[in-house]
């Protein structure tokens, strides 16, 4: 494997401006590339379609994993000046989005769960139904992201490498009064053992938690869903539920994060009068 080549390569996407994830997501596939190069013994600077072909064939095969992957040949293709074969690799047809949040009374009793239970549990819970925030991002708040004067909530964004903020809910600003006391400071949810934050997976355990009291399964990443959707049906404004969810295109929120529930459904069949 040439280590001067994916240094290059690492160098090459953060000059692109990627987010540091992005570019770790590509280096992973690049030296993936440059594996099955050497074990079959092709060049990785000079490759073929059937090269390339060959090898996509040894990849999972999701239209995720196939996009991103020929993404990344085609940065590293165009980083060595190394050609087209980037072309052949063929991705499935992008499967339809669903939607994976809860339904409202699953939301409701996730909610009313998260109050009851309190603690760090109920907290984790609420900060993301109330800002559609990641686990990863809640892990990471910190006292001062939270502005109750000018009503407004930040954090940082680990996947986009950016600061991200939106509107303080009264009910949210109520409950992280009552979990912080007077003027906290560092972490909302300091590590054990000298860790500066908890990790991902604690928020994960903590969510699970939350739904099992309130008898729903549920995960992070379905209550920031929810709290999309939520927010994209209550003000019909595709543009500020885009910004509420951090995503640069709003086409995302509308595709991925649209509830279809089954009295709208109704109602849809209900309209069809001739």
């Amino acid at each position: 494997m040439s280590v001067a080549a994916l240094d290059r390569f690492h160098r090459y996407l953060h000059e692109l401006g990627l987010s540091r994830r992005s570019c770790a997501e590509y280096a992973k596939w690049a030296r993936r590339w440059c594996r099955w190069c050497d074990r079959h013994h092709v060049d990785p600077l000079r490759p073929t379609r059937g090269d390339a072909r060959d090898w996509a064939d040894t990849l999972p095969g999701s239209w995720a994993s196939r996009k991103q992957a020929r993404t990344a040949l085609r940065h590293w293709c165009a980083c060595h000046d190394a050609g087209d074969a980037w072309e052949a690799v063929i991705s499935p047809r992008k499967p339809r989005p669903r939607y994976r949040g809860l339904d409202h009374d699953g939301a409701v009793s996730v909610h009313r769960a998260a109050q009851l239970a309190g603690g760090r549990a109920g907290m984790a819970t609420l900060l993301i139904l109330y800002t559609g925030a990641r686990a990863a991002e809640v892990a990471q708040m910190r006292w001062d992201g939270v502005d109750y004067r000018g009503q407004m909530i930040r954090w940082w964004r680990p996947k986009t490498s950016e600061v991200h903020e939106v509107p303080l809910h009264p009910t949210l600003a109520d409950h992280l009064a009552r979990f912080g006391g007077d003027r906290p400071e560092g972490f909302i949810f300091p590590g054990d053992r000298g860790a500066p934050h908890v990790q991902p997976g604690t928020v994960w355990e903590w969510v699970h938690r939350i739904g099992e009291m309130a008898g729903v399964d549920v995960s992070p990443h379905q209550l920031r869903a929810t709290a999309i959707s939520t927010a994209l049906e209550g003000t019909s404004d595709l543009d500020a539920a885009a910004e509420f969810a951090g995503h640069r295109d709003p086409t995302v929120t509308r595709s991925h994060y649209t509830q279809t529930s089954r009295r709208r459904l109704k109602a849809a069949v209900d309209a069809l009068t001739y």
